[in-house]
Formats: structure tokens, C-alpha cells, sequence
């Protein structure tokens, strides 16, 4: 009506605000009451307390009809069995039916009868408008949840670094648990997340290991620790996690730093290494250190035989005291050798107390020998000579005893019974008796050849001594007229007669006629034999059993015919009209160090070789070093430091030998101005060549009469030394090789129980273990101490 009664052009513009008026009725009444806030009813044993804060934010009173729809669990998302639930005010009442407008209400929400699950959610309702939702968390429900397999004492997780390691949990309980986890081994958390686990079922968690919690230890021996698992139900927005306590799952670890494959092999070598350590200890205590110590007591026993070695004088012969010192020289070498980290130790003690057990009986013989003789000396001048010449005899023969390098059983005897017998014959000389018997069996021998030799030849001789011939007057041959202070002159007499006997017959039988060819036959000879015989003559009638002894070498020169002179003039040949006349030879085809050469003067004369002038000639040698020997055949030993002679110098130039070692006096000046290194390296190359080719030094000999100093020569010569033989590599990697294979065999034997034992035991405790294993193993000890067999 009131459409039709508008004017005409208002109609349009009415009818559009009826229909919108219209439209409006027709939509639904939107809610004015809101929820504000919304705290979570934490539920304890199936019921707990919630708060809500509604507000109407309309402008008109609203009417408040509060409830609840379907309970459904979070994870789940499963309905679960309703629960009771009521709502009041904060303040205590029951809720109004009208909300004014702008009023705010604090509402306590009252759930009971929860059950099966840990947190579930409802929607919110006043009247038919959605509000929101209601959550509720059951904070005291228990996790039913265990380990589903490793991790456990009996089956250790394998928590290998960089590698994933998988924790099985299981689900025993019957609700739906979302949880966060944490994993911490020894306060180091090694991962953190959340997971799902459904009723009765399975989950696993997944850690990726790092290295900090591992060990140096883990490398070789993986330790077996505990990790726990903390685990918590996951809550929503506005739930305080520390409501719900924390359930922890211990977890146990075998910590592998490596790869099981290379944690074994690891392993194993560990143990190999402890075995060897025990081992070393046991080599340790029952060789080296039993080693050393009689290493010790050899160097004092060593320093002992070296004061012995030199109370011996020159009465023992050159051979015996060059062999004395050579001797307790290689023993200070083989001592040096055995250090105490070499692997033949054992053997080369072993050789050191053969070689110390030879040296002292050497020198304990040398020294008896030196004894005998400086008793020989002091009874030689009032004991008949020919028991003089007997223990002389016997002395020598028992010297060159001496000379056998080795000293075997044999030669021992030998010497021990030469000597005996010389210490018997001076102790013999006290028997008068004895003596008066040997007296007149000589005695008797010299009438008998004084009956049958030719008268004719010794008138002169029996002139010029007649005190010798009247001896020979008297009955002698009978022992009961020789009284002991008669002893001497009676046998010098004897000895002396058959020096004269011997004396008449070589001059007799020189060549006196002449013939066609040789007109002068024998007149040099007898010239040269005449004019020593008043020496002859002299020495015979001296009551001394040294000129004895000079006589009767004269007389084999006179038969000879090669005088001193004649041997000097020949040196002289040499060194002055460098007539090779002479020359220094040893006895062996190669010298080098640590080798007892003995060196004699040969002659081209081979008149001159063996001559009986050569006794009567003093021999002085002068090795390099200063070092000295006296004799017409002598020892010496090189070391290898002797001077050096440069290539084309000739030895037999003194000058040059003196300006050389001027020159060698200035270099060492000038060395001293260089620097430390350069006078090592310097030596060091001069050592490595000499080791290498040997070098070349020189000998001088000194010859000249005894009884005329103004007679003398001299020889110098030219000796090349072969580098000193030295063991080689070879037989250390030998050494190496056999003490490895021995040693490592007897290891792999016990090595199974070594690890067995170190696997029971905590590190510290079977380490320990092992080592004491290895230590007191039999095999090892046995290996040890076995003795090496000598070869033949």
C-alpha cells in the first residue's frame, strides 16, 4: 500500500530498500558471545579443572546456554568415551541464563571420567554457535613404553659415528602417544624429536652420532655405555611441559668410533701391542737387564786384565804381548756392540765371557812366564849353563805355545806342563846332587870328544886358555869330586871346551891352498875369522853364561861366514845407494786392522836369512803412533787411525816424513780454526774412504850392533792396509727377522686369551692384564733365554 500511494519516480528506489530489508530477516542471528581466553583442563586420575573467560560483545543481553560436543583424541583423532562435564563460575554458583551486554564471565569447566587417551579435544557450543574447543591433557597417564629389541644390557645398541643408529620402541599400552624425545649420552644430547606411537605397536627413532661422545679408547676398544632416552607426552599450545614427568629409557651402547670390521682389526692390534709391551718388559727383565749387568762386571773384569796386561814386561816375547792387547781390544769392541737394544744381546755376552775366559788364561800364562823368567835372569848367573840352556829351552817352547790365537784345550796342556817342567828344573838347581850327576855326565861327554878329535888343531886355543884345559885334568866324570861351589866353573869349562872344539874345527876346515883357478882360496874367510878370534878368545874366558852364550853364536857366524858387519853394510845398500838389498815382510797376505802381523827384515842375500849375525843384531821398530818394539821378528797390531802416507811419496825420503808431518801439524792447526761441523764432516769422509779402500802407512826399522851403536841402518817401507772387515747389514736384518718371527709367533699364541681377558675387564684393569700376559708367557721367556747353539 504504502508502495503504490509513493509518487511514481520513488517507486524504484523503495522497492530495492524492501528487499534489502527483507534479505535481512532472512539470514541466521550471528553470536555475540565470544570465548577470550581458554586454559586447558589438565586431568588428573580421569578428572580435572578448566578455565574459560567468555565475553558478549554485543549490545544487547545475550542468553548463555554452554556444552560440550564429541570427545575425540588429538593424535589420533578417534572418539573416545564422553566424559562428565559440568560448568560454573569461577566465583562459585551457577551459570547465568543471560550474558548483559559487555559482561565477562570466568568459567571453571569440570571434566571426569576421562579415559584412553593422553590428551583430547571438544568443541565448544552456547546453544547452537560454535565457541571454540575444549582441551584436556591427563598428565598423570603412564607411558607404557620400552625398548623393542637393542639397547638393552644383554643386546647393546652399535652406535657407530657417522652412521645412523636406530632406537625400537614399543607401545604396550592402548592409547595413541605422541611424544618428544631427547637423547643424551653421558649430558650430551645427541638428538631430539617428536614420534608416534600407536596402541600396541612399534616406533623408531633415528640419531645420527657425533664425535664428541666418544673416546680415544673407542677407537680400538668400543666402550659399553648408557644413553637414556627421555621421553614426554607432546602437548599443545598452552600447556606448561613440565607438568608431565619426564620417563626415561635407559639405553645401552657399544661405542663404535670406527666401523665394527676396523674396530676389531683395531682391536686386535691393541692387543698385540699390549702383548708386546709385556713382552718387552719380560725381555727386559730377564735379558737385557741380566745383559747389562754382566756387561758391567765384564768391563770391570776388563779393566782388571788391562792393568795385568801391562805389568807384563818385555822378558815375554812380542808375539804374546801384541796377542794380550789385541785381544782385550775386541773384547772393548764386542762390549761396545752389545748394546742393550740389540737384538743379539744374549750371544754376543755369551762370546764376550769365551773370549774374557781366554784372555785370562793367556795372561794368567804370560804372566807365570814373566815370573819364571825374571827368575831364569836372576839364577842364570851362578847356575851351571847347561842347566841354564835347559830352562831357557823349555821357557821358549813354552812361549810359542802362547802364540796360538785360539788356545785350544790342547796347547793349554802343553804350556801349563812346559812350564811346570821349567819351574821344576830352577827348583832342581837347588840339588847339588842332581847337579854334580849332570856335571860329570857332561864332563865325561867332553873327555870322550877330547880324545877323538885331533890334537893338532887347538894348540894355540889351549895356550891362550888354559885355565879352560886344566879343567880337563882332573876326574871330573865323578860326581863325589864336584863340590857345589864348583858347579859353575866346572860346566862353564865344559860348555866352553866345546865352543873351542867347534871353534878349531871350523878354522881347520877353511880352504888354505891355492889352485889354478882360485889363487886366494879361503884367505878372506880366514881373514875375516882370525880377526874375530881374540873376540872368541875373550868371551870364552868371561865366567858367564850370556858370553857363553855370544860365543857360541860367533863360532856359528865364523861357520857361516856372515858377520853383523856384513848385514849392516847390506842396509846400507838400501838407504843410501837405494840398492833393494832389504825389505820389511810379514807373514800374512793381507794386512788390516785388528790383525797380529808378525814382521821380520828379508834379505836378497839369502846368505843373510836366518843368519846367526842376526842374533847378535839389536832390531828396534817404530810403528805409527810412536809405538815401539825391540827384536829381529816382532808382533804389532794397526787400528785403523795411523797416520797416512799421500800417494807417490817415497817413504824412504826422512825428509819428506818429517815435512809431511809438519804439514800434518799445520792442518790440524788450521782445522781448529774451522768450524765443529766441518771438522766432523771432514772426518767423518776421511773414516768412510779409509773404511771403504784402506790406506797406506809406513814401518821403520832401526839395525845396529850391539856393542857398537856407531853400526847402524835404517829401513823405512811402505804397508797398505785393507779396510777392517766389519759384520755387515745382512746379519741384523737377519737378527730382525728371526727375533720378529719368534717373537711374533709366541704373541699370536696367547693373543686369543689376551683378548678374551681384556673383554671381561674394564680398559685400565685389562690392560693390565695383558700385560702381565705377556709378561710371564713361557713362550716368551722361552724364547728369551735359549741358549744360541755354536756351530762347530
Amino acid at each position: 500500500m504504502f508502495l503504490t500511494s509513493a509518487p511514481a519516480f520513488l517507486r524504484p528506489a523503495f522497492s530495492a530498500i524492501v528487499a534489502l530489508l527483507l534479505a535481512t530477516l532472512c539470514l541466521p542471528a550471528v553470536a555475540q558471545i565470544k570465548l577470550v581466553a581458554s586454559q586447558p583442563v589438565v586431568v588428573r586420575s580421569g578428572s580435572g579443572i578448566g578455565r574459560l573467560k567468555l565475553s558478549n560483545t554485543s549490545p544487547s543481553p545475550q542468553p548463555l546456554k554452554l556444552s560440550v560436543g564429541l570427545f575425540v583424541d588429538e593424535t589420533s583423532r578417534s572418539r573416545v568415551e564422553q566424559p562428565k562435564t559440568s560448568f560454573v563460575l569461577e566465583s562459585g554458583g551457577d551459570l547465568p541464563p543471560v550474558l548483559a551486554p559487555g559482561q565477562s564471565l570466568e568459567i571453571a569447566v569440570d571434566l571426569s571420567g576421562i579415559s584412553g587417551a593422553l590428551s583430547v579435544d571438544a568443541p565448544l557450543y552456547n546453544g547452537g554457535n560454535l565457541l571454540g574447543a575444549v582441551r584436556a591433557v591427563a598428565v598423570d597417564t603412564p607411558l607404557n613404553v620400552a625398548l623393542d629389541g637393542r639397547g638393552t644390557p644383554d643386546q647393546p645398541l652399535e652406535f657407530t659415528f657417522a652412521k645412523s643408529a636406530v632406537i625400537p620402541l614399543k607401545n604396550s599400552g592402548k592409547d595413541y602417544l605422541a611424544l618428544d624425545w631427547r637423547f643424551l649420552v653421558g649430558g650430551t644430547q645427541e638428538g631430539s624429536g617428536m614420534t608416534i606411537l600407536p596402541p600396541d605397536s612399534q616406533s623408531r627413532i633415528v640419531l645420527s652420532p657425533t664425535a664428541e661422545v666418544y673416546t680415544p679408547i673407542d677407537f680400538f676398544r668400543p666402550a659399553t655405555r648408557s644413553g637414556v632416552l627421555l621421553l614426554r607426552p607432546h602437548t599443545s599450545s598452552g600447556v606448561d611441559p613440565r607438568l608431565f614427568d619426564l620417563h626415561p629409557i635407559p639405553v645401552t651402547l657399544r661405542m663404535n668410533r670406527l666401523g665394527p670390521e676396523t674396530t676389531e682389526t683395531l682391536f686386535a692390534v691393541y692387543v698385540m701391542f699390549f702383548l708386546f709391551i709385556g713382552g718387552a718388559l719380560s725381555l727386559l727383565a730377564n735379558s737385557i737387564l741380566p745383559n747389562m749387568l754382566k756387561r758391567i762386571a765384564f768391563e770391570k773384569q776388563l779393566a782388571r786384565l788391562a792393568d795385568r796386561t801391562s805389568s807384563v814386561s818385555y822378558r815375554v816375547d812380542s808375539y804374546v804381548r801384541v796377542l794380550l792387547r789385541l785381544e782385550r781390544k775386541k773384547i772393548e769392541f764386542a762390549l761396545k756392540d752389545a748394546t742393550w737394544y740389540s737384538l743379539s744381546i744374549a750371544e754376543k755376552v755369551d762370546a764376550v765371557a769365551i773370549d774374557v775366559a781366554r784372555l785370562d788364561l793367556r795372561l794368567t800364562l804370560a804372566e807365570k812366564t814373566d815370573q819364571l823368567r825374571r827368575r831364569f835372569e836372576e839364577i842364570s848367573a851362578s847356575a851351571p849353563p847347561s842347566a841354564t840352556d835347559l830352562v831357557d829351552q823349555v821357557l821358549q817352547s813354552a812361549t810359542e805355545q802362547l802364540h796360538s790365537f785360539t788356545l785350544p784345550e790342547d796347547v793349554l796342556n802343553e804350556a801349563n806342563t812346559l812350564l811346570a817342567k821349567a819351574d821344576a828344573e830352577m827348583d832342581a838347581l837347588a840339588d847339588t846332587g842332581q847337579q854334580s850327576k849332570r856335571v860329570a855326565a857332561n864332563f865325561k861327554e867332553l873327555k870322550t870328544r877330547l880324545g877323538i878329535f885331533p890334537k893338532d888343531l887347538y894348540p894355540d886355543l889351549e895356550a891362550a886358555l888354559t885355565g879352560v884345559f886344566m879343567v880337563f885334568t882332573f876326574a871330573f866324570d865323578d860326581p863325589a869330586n864336584i863340590v857345589p861351589p864348583m858347579l859353575f866353573a866346572i860346566d862353564h869349562a865344559i860348555a866352553a871346551g866345546h865352543i873351542l872344539l867347534d871353534y878349531a874345527l871350523v878354522r881347520a876346515t877353511i880352504a888354505k891352498g891355492a889352485t889354478k883357478e882360485c889363487p886366494t882360496a879361503g884367505k878372506e874367510a880366514a881373514e875375516r875369522l882370525l880377526a874375530r878370534e881374540c873376540r872368541l878368545i875373550d868371551l870364552l874366558g868371561t865366567l858367564s853364561w850370556k858370553a857363553l852364550r855370544e860365543a857360541r853364536i860367533l863360532v856359528q857366524e865364523m861357520r857361516e861366514n856372515v858377520y853383523e858387519e856384513d848385514i849392516i853394510e847390506g842396509l846400507w845398500k838400501r838407504e843410501v845407494d837405494k840398492k833393494p838389498a832389504a825389505r820389511i815382510v810379514f807373514d800374512t797376505q793381507r794386512a788390516r786392522p785388528y790383525l797380529p802381523i808378525y814382521f821380520s827384515v828379508d834379505f836378497d842375500n839369502p846368505h843373510f836369512r836366518n843368519a846367526a849375525a842376526l842374533s847378535c843384531l839389536g832390531f828396534r821398530w817404530t810403528f805409527p803412533g810412536d809405538l815401539v818394539e825391540e827384536g829381529s821378528r816382532v808382533c804389532h797390531y794397526f787400528i785403523g787411525n795411523e797416520p797416512e802416507i799421500p800417494l807417490g811419496w817415497d817413504v824412504d825420503d826422512v825428509e819428506k816424513i818429517a815435512a809431511h808431518k809438519h804439514h800434518s801439524h799445520d792442518s790440524k792447526q788450521e782445522k781448529q780454526q774451522d768450524s765443529w761441523l766441518s771438522r766432523r764432516w771432514r772426518k767423518w769422509k776421511d773414516k768412510r774412504r779409509r773404511g771403504r779402500r784402506g790406506f797406506t802407512t809406513w814401518i821403520t826399522v832401526t839395525v845396529q850392533k850391539q856393542h857398537d851403536v856407531s853400526m847402524a841402518a835404517r829401513i823405512h817401507e811402505k804397508i797398505k792396509l785393507d779396510p777392517h772387515k766389519r759384520p755387515g747389514k745382512s746379519r741384523v736384518w737377519v737378527e730382525i727377522v728371526r727375533f720378529l718371527l719368534a717373537f711374533g709367533v709366541a704373541l699370536a699364541g696367547i693373543e686369543a686369551g689376551a683378548i678374551d681377558q681384556l673383554r671381561k675387564l674394564d680398559f685400565l684393569a685389562g690392560t693390565i692384564a695383558v700385560v702381565a700376559l705377556g709378561f710371564g708367557a713361557d713362550s716368551i721367556k722361552n724364547l728369551l733365554t735359549q741358549t744360541p747353539k755354536k756351530t762347530a
